[in-house]
């Protein structure tokens, strides 16, 4: 994880950050709703949606799972937990996570902004 050298020399406030996932992180099912689903788009039928909460052709969607009891996406939740036990931070760091599904086959993407402490 890019973080961890930043974190290990300068500290770390807090952590900021925005993923932007493909439709393959939802498996073989997600790449084949967004790719019939563009099909039915650029031929004027409606587009079904059944792996994604709405539409994903020529959409994004800021949700990726069920939202929990705090606000956050359990796939925000999930990145959060993991930067945490990756990087060895305690509890009471402030981190927060967005997570996006984005109308792409594969590659996902992360913005990072660390406020450090040096």
């Amino acid at each position: 994880m890019a973080l961890w050298p930043l974190i290990q020399k300068f500290g770390v406030v807090k952590v900021l950050m925005s993923t932007y996932q493909a439709s393959s992180g939802a498996g073989q099912p997600g790449m084949d709703e967004l790719t019939s689903g563009t099909k039915a788009y650029l031929d004027g039928e409606d587009v079904k949606n059944d792996i994604f909460a709405y539409p994903l052709p020529f959409n994004v969607i800021p949700q990726i799972d069920k939202f929990q009891e705090n606000g956050y996406t359990k796939e925000e939740m999930k990145v959060t937990w993991e930067c945490r036990k990756i990087c060895g931070l305690p509890e009471d760091t402030p981190i927060s996570c967005s997570a996006v599904r984005i109308p792409t086959i594969r590659a996902h993407s992360e913005a990072i902004v660390l406020e450090a402490e040096k």
